[in-house]
C-alpha cells in the first residue's frame, strides 16, 4: 500500500535530524526489504510553517505494519510525521459502482 508523510521538526534540531536521516539512508542501503520503499523520497517544503518548523513530506509504499512502525521510529522525537494511506480513485469508483448495484 502507498503512503504519504507529513513531517515537520524544529530547525532548532537540524543537526540532530541531519544525523539521523544520515544513519536512516545507510540502513536503507544495506537492508531495503526490511524498510519501508520511497516512491518520492524526503523533500523539504520551501517554506516554514506556521510554528516556525521546517517540514515536508515523502511517498512511500509499505507492505506491512512493522515496516511502518520502523518508519515511525527512526523518525522520532525529533520529528513530526504523520502518514496517510494513500488510495486509487479509479479503484475506489469501481468499488462505489459495485455497492451502488
Amino acid at each position: 500500500m502507498k503512503f504519504i508523510a507529513f513531517w515537520e521538526y524544529s530547525l532548532e534540531d537540524i543537526d540532530k535530524v541531519t544525523s539521523k536521516m544520515q544513519k536512516w539512508v545507510q540502513v536503507l542501503k544495506k537492508e531495503p526489504e526490511k524498510h519501508v520503499k520511497y516512491i518520492f523520497p524526503p523533500h523539504i517544503l520551501s517554506t516554514v510553517n506556521e510554528k516556525g518548523n521546517a517540514n515536508g513530506i515523502s511517498i512511500f509504499e509499505a507492505d506491512d505494519e512493522e515496516k511502518l512502525m520502523d518508519h515511525i521510529l527512526n523518525h522520532t522525537p525529533e520529528m513530526k510525521v504523520r502518514i496517510v494511506p494513500l488510495l486509487d480513485a479509479a479503484k475506489g469508483m469501481e468499488l462505489h459502482l459495485k455497492m451502488k448495484k
